[in-house]
């Protein structure tokens, strides 16, 4: 069983979330369990984990484009293959460059350029990292450089996921492209959102693309208690699953900013979080059914 910890903005408890439900029921059920940090740009799950072992790491490379103006006839193809506004070209001043920043290497400037002016280069985005944990592993996806392209390190993330334990998957924020590649073969996702209404609004996007992919989801609320009701309301009205309402506590936002690990100092949050997973459990077996 896979399941996916998600939200449309950071800073909303995802990987507080996903650390914690990982060490909350990896002692109590018979399956694997693997923490997985898909937050590629900025990953930080190792934090919460103590004395890593030698890690396994698969570097994933990427093809840029490049143009040699010598060759290139400034026939504009390339700039109206490329969806991404990814090339400059300056027709009056002979330049042309592909920007690496933005460049997404799908590959259509190649393909459509007729001088044979466009070859391509091998570059590292970054690299997964998996780690042997007793029975259990953690998986990290890391980009060396801050790009758009996501996607490729998320796929080999996924690649490393077995599908006989129980993996537990702190997605990217937001509901692009990367955040839909992270859940796309979830059976469970666990969307979390805050009270007010910004975080009714942030969460009704989410609602909206995992109601379109088809997928299982229940909402849990932290830092609950710093809002109106709204929220609350809105979920019922809907008929939306709430697995959970976290109570704002300073303790907990204490020991997870030095790195501790909740649930092992606070009894009542561990049995909150083995709730939330039977909830989950039980409704990807009424789904299967």
């Amino acid at each position: 069983m896979k399941i996916a910890i998600a939200s449309t903005k950071g800073g909303v408890g995802k990987t507080l979330v996903a650390v914690n439900l990982f060490y909350a029921i990896k002692d109590i059920i018979e399956e694997a369990c693997t923490l997985v940090d898909e937050h590629i740009q900025v990953p930080n799950i190792y934090h919460y984990i103590k004395e890593l072992p030698q890690a396994e790491e698969v570097v994933v490379n990427v093809r840029i484009p490049e143009i040699d103006q010598n060759a290139c006839t400034f026939c504009g193809r390339c700039v109206h293959y490329c969806a991404f506004d990814s090339i400059l070209m300056i027709k009056d001043a002979g330049h042309i460059k592909v920007l690496d920043d933005y460049c997404t290497s799908c590959g259509a400037c190649v393909y459509a350029c007729n001088d044979n002016a466009i070859s391509e280069r091998t570059e590292a985005l970054g690299k997964v990292s998996s780690y042997a944990l007793d029975k259990d592993r953690f998986i990290e996806g890391r980009m060396y450089a801050i790009r758009p392209l996501a996607s490729p390190i998320i796929q080999e993330v996924n690649e490393h996921i077995k599908d006989d334990a129980i993996s537990i998957i702190d997605t990217p924020p937001g509901s692009s492209y990367p955040f839909a590649e992270s859940v796309r073969d979830a059976d469970f996702v666990v969307l979390l959102a805050e009270q007010g209404k910004a975080g009714k609004r942030n969460l009704e996007a989410n609602i909206q693309l995992l109601l379109n992919m088809e997928k299982r989801f229940g909402v849990l609320i932290n830092k609950s208690g710093l809002g109106d009701d709204g929220l609350f309301e809105y979920l019922q009205e809907e008929n939306i699953l709430v697995l959970a309402d976290i109570p704002y506590n300073r303790k907990y936002a204490d020991l997870h900013s030095c790195g501790e690990i909740i649930v092992q100092q606070d009894a009542h949050l561990k049995q909150l979080f083995v709730s939330v997973f039977d909830k989950i459990r039980a409704g990807v077996k009424e789904g299967q059914a």
